[in-house]
């Protein structure tokens, strides 16, 4: 099955803003405001209150920061329900700048306010504020509908009427915001828990629990996009004028789309809670030998690339094969894994065996021509007829929690020589075009594109939020102040900042594969199948074995003591 998709040029750039007409956005934009809205099932709430209970990840560099610290709220903030309605509302990429988990004991106020890091600009600011427990109208949010459209703080109305913060009442609040809007009103949403109230950073609110016994607790989310400022409030400053912080800035990581740098401190996002890989991968440049030598005896030899977990998959491998002529290497076989194959040079004959319906398949796969096989279901295997060794690049992932859905990718074949003719045809500096994309069990996109760039062109330095695998065909390029060349593999993990530029005197020619998680694992019950058991059991006997030795250290310390005496 041949694959003629084709894509516009640049589409590594964030995509265009939504129609205005959108009703989520002309109500976003009147009102400041959307929800309730139903987020979390009764039993994930409380599977997630209680793990939120018992994380003590500390924050990094500010209260807020368990945006980069926590695994947990990461991935609860990567909940695609949530992801694309604030890239929608705030135009394309996202960045998540804070996160913090509120108890509010009862009758405990948080006094009408606007949030510091955001009062007073014109930017827009996402903010998702999540009851978890004890939640309901009396004890959630209350809004001023409209009021991030005033542009007045109202810590500064405040100043200038002479009232402290901890005396600004509803009324009080009420009377001003008449002042800028006639119809304006309070609102307090009836929410419960695992609903969600998301609402621009400008908008005027505040809460009281009003449960007699009850504590309340609440995670608050916040989002902007990459290019908005954002700085951490001057603790010694929290009343008008407003001052923050504008070094050092405070950490943010990507969860849709691309960004720079520029106006803020972007890191990668936290690692995987618990983890049991051998290596975190960061970024890997790995250049392969050409001609890769044969294993004449077994008549094929893998030739290692990467291997390691990143913020995105539970475990990623690549490696090359070279398949010697008149050899297969196994018989058909499934696995736990989703794969990419990309035949680098040679043919081999492909055989596919669909478990489903017991039709086997046989199709010739010639260099440049790029295979997708799902996660079982689907038997596979190479078989090289010819008189020349054949060579391939292999790509395998295993991710959380496998999805199940009518619509992920099937197991396919692309042909890449088409692609590269079209990008001939424009003859632009940095062309682009689309090979695949779509759902797989693992991967809530899998993405592949080839790209053309002319010696001088490229791009420039920025984070992506998904992990990106860069296999270079042809032509040189420079990347964090390395030089590769063809046959080269540069793996680019999610968080981790890096551009691109072709060198030398003919265009580079690569494919690019992007890989993005399904991520909220903590939202997932383990799968406890023959691998992940088997990583577990490892993980249990490695802690042991450290408890073990810290306990023995420990009565050696006793004893050198008792023997002082």
């Amino acid at each position: 099955m041949m694959s003629n998709l084709s894509a516009p040029d640049h589409a590594e750039q964030p995509p265009a803003r939504a129609p205005e007409s959108d009703p989520d956005l002309d109500r976003f934009d009147a009102q400041g405001y959307l929800g309730p809205i139903d987020l979390l099932d009764q039993p994930t709430c409380r599977r997630l209150t209680r793990l939120l209970k018992l994380d003590q990840t500390t924050p990094a560099d500010w209260p807020k920061g368990c945006a980069v610290s926590s695994r947990l709220h990461y991935e609860i903030a990567c909940l695609p329900r949530l992801t694309s309605l604030v890239s929608k509302l705030l135009g394309g990429p996202v960045m998540l700048w804070g996160s913090s988990l509120i108890l509010r004991l009862p009758a405990q106020h948080h006094a009408w306010h606007s949030d510091i890091e955001t009062a007073g600009t014109d930017d827009r600011t996402v903010s998702v504020w999540i009851g978890l427990e004890g939640t309901n109208r009396g004890s959630g949010l209350s809004l001023i509908a409209g009021s991030h459209r005033f542009g007045q703080p109202l810590q500064k109305l405040a100043s200038q009427h002479g009232v402290g913060k901890g005396e600004l009442d509803s009324d009080t609040v009420m009377s001003w915001a008449t002042q800028f809007a006639a119809d304006a009103g309070t609102a307090q949403p009836d929410i419960h828990d695992g609903q969600a109230i998301i609402f621009d950073g400008r908008l005027w609110h505040g809460s009281a629990n009003g449960n007699a016994l009850l504590p309340r607790r609440a995670l608050l989310l916040q989002y902007a996009s990459p290019d908005t400022p954002i700085r951490s409030p001057d603790p010694n400053s929290i009343d008008w004028p407003l001052q923050r912080i504008q070094h050092p800035r405070p950490p943010s990581v990507m969860v849709v789309g691309s960004g720079t740098s520029t106006m803020n401190k972007l890191v990668s996002p936290p690692p995987i809670a618990n983890s049991i890989a051998a290596a975190q991968l960061s970024t890997v440049i790995q250049h392969l030998p050409n001609p890769m030598p044969e294993d004449t005896d077994k008549g094929w030899r893998p030739h290692f690339v990467l291997s390691g977990q990143t913020t995105q998959v539970l475990a990623q491998g690549c490696h090359a094969s070279v398949l010697s002529a008149q050899t297969t290497p196994h018989p058909p076989h499934q696995h736990d894994e989703e794969e990419i194959l990309l035949m680098l040079s040679g043919q081999a004959e492909l055989q596919i065996v669909d478990d489903h319906t017991g039709k086997t398949t046989q199709q010739t796969l010639r260099e440049r021509e790029l295979v997708y096989y799902p996660r079982r279901g689907v038997r596979h295997t190479l078989s090289n007829t010819g008189s020349e060794p054949a060579v391939y690049l292999m790509f395998k992932w295993r991710g959380f929690g496998a999805v199940k859905s009518p619509d992920l990718l099937r197991c396919q074949v692309f042909r890449l020589a088409d692609a590269f003719a079209r990008l001939d045809e424009r003859n632009a500096g940095f062309a682009t075009e689309l090979i695949v994309e779509g759902q797989t069990e693992y991967l809530r996109t899998l993405h592949a594109h080839v790209s053309t760039v002319q010696p001088g062109a490229g791009y420039a330095e920025h984070v992506d939020a998904h992990d990106v695998a860069i296999v270079l065909l042809e032509g040189e390029v420079e990347t964090l102040g390395q030089r590769a060349g063809p046959t080269s593999v540069i793996y680019y993990a999610g968080g981790q900042a890096h551009g691109l530029q072709a060198c030398g005197d003919v265009p580079a020619r690569y494919l690019v594969i992007e890989f993005h998680g399904q991520r909220n694992s903590a939202l997932m019950p383990m799968r406890f199948d023959a691998v992940n058991l088997k990583a577990a059991l490892k993980h249990g006997i490695r802690q042991l074995t450290m408890r073990s030795s810290l306990l023995e250290g420990m009565v050696r310390k006793a004893a050198r003591l008792l023997r002082r005496r």
